[in-house]
């Protein structure tokens, strides 16, 4: 049984006349995916969204905004709330629903490109599974033993996951890393549009209790490739800048260098971000939607010289390269955007690349072409000119 909450459900067309259905993974966490999902559902979903799970406390508050159907309205709060626990049931969801009309635009990096029907699906990939085509990195902290286990249980998911991905329209890449990793995965090329930053500056701006002057900002989730480990080290050794870790759980402060308040609302997020020094950011990311969203505040990067930063990351105009993944390189960095700080015009120039007008028109153009290519298609089929073995 699906359920539907909140938002508007008005049967508008999403794109011209062509009627388009926006998935996404699922609403329990607070991430650029989800930024995106909501911005697709806004231009080219007339405000609805379908996922498998919708937690609203733990989710952005956009999202109650929307018309969202729910796969598994039934499942428990404990068990949406953990991706582990969620993930299989998302995709067997995912797997039974169907569309047959207009066509489907998937904001997925696991299971919403899994939905099947006769509407062509324009899949907008923020990478593929982790968990699934690295899962020795995914896992890293797990024991050598409970990996390989993993490995095996996992690869009947990734038959079906590449069949479901090879069957779609288009698939769309997040920027040029993903597709790298797409190529590699399911052996497709794809074209890249890189999403808008999920959070401006023209908004209400709120200051976090504790942060001190002169601090640097991280914003990521607890994940092992994210390398959080690592930046708070380097900032309790060096006792210079405060550092602002934002995601993950707000904890007691046991050092003055190293702040984690955990989430935060948009408002505190503008402020972090207006007042910071930088954003620091070392993770291993596809894209990274961090340093764009600095970016719009005039606030640098110092971001690690590898994946998604190459592509939004200018050394010497918005940002500083960390060189390698250890703390030392980290340190000479940090430094070096102490000693010869970038011009914060130019900087907030180096945002703009990045506007919500570019995304909607190109996966407008997307939808389109597939909307256009399917009627054809069907046109084709009634003629008799198309032969099924």
């Amino acid at each position: 049984m699906e359920q539907r909450h909140g938002g508007r459900d008005d049967g508008r067309d999403g794109a011209g006349h062509t009627k388009v259905t926006v998935a996404h993974d699922y609403f329990t966490q607070r991430g650029g995916a989800e930024r995106v999902a909501v911005l697709l559902a806004e231009t080219l979903g007339g405000g609805a969204v379908t996922t498998s799970a919708f937690l609203p406390s733990e989710t952005f508050p956009e999202v109650g905004r929307l018309s969202v159907r729910q796969l598994l309205p039934w499942l428990p709060r404990p068990l949406a709330a953990r991706r582990a626990a969620l993930g299989p049931l998302a995709g067997l969801a995912f797997l039974l629903h169907t569309v047959h009309d207009g066509v489907v635009v998937a904001s997925t990096s696991g299971w919403a490109h899994w939905m099947r029907g006769r509407a062509p699906r324009v899949l907008y990939c923020h990478t593929p599974a982790r968990w699934l085509y690295e899962p020795d990195d995914y896992f890293r902290d797990a024991p050598r033993w409970l990996r390989r286990i993993l490995r095996l249980l996992l690869s009947p998911l990734g038959i079906v996951d590449r069949q479901r991905m090879r069957s779609a329209a288009v698939v769309v890449a997040n920027g040029p890393v993903t597709a790298r990793r797409i190529r590699r995965a399911y052996g497709m090329d794809a074209p890249v549009v890189i999403p808008p930053p999920g959070l401006g500056p023209d908004g209400p701006q709120e200051p976090v209790e504790g942060v001190g002057t002169d601090f640097c900002l991280t914003v990521a989730r607890p994940r092992g490739y994210k390398n959080l480990d690592l930046v708070t080290s380097v900032f309790s050794s060096r006792r210079q800048e405060q550092l602002v870790v934002v995601g993950g759980t707000a904890r007691p402060v046991t050092d003055q260098h190293v702040l984690e308040v955990g989430r935060v609302s948009d408002a505190q997020l503008r402020w972090l971000y207006q007042h910071a020094r930088a954003v620091v950011c070392v993770a291993q990311e596809d894209l990274g939607l961090v340093p764009i969203e600095a970016f719009q505040f005039g606030t640098p990067a110092v971001a690690l010289r590898a994946g998604g930063y190459l592509a939004t990351c200018t050394p010497g105009r918005n940002a500083v390269f960390v060189e390698s993944e250890d703390a030392a390189a980290l340190d000479r960095a940090l430094d070096q955007l102490r000693d010869q700080p970038l011009d914060l015009e130019d900087v907030r120039e180096s945002g703009e690349t990045f506007s919500v007008e570019h995304f909607s028109r190109a996966m407008g153009g997307l939808v389109a072409a597939a909307a256009a290519s399917a009627d054809a298609g069907r046109r084709a089929d009634a003629d008799g000119l198309v032969t099924r073995a």
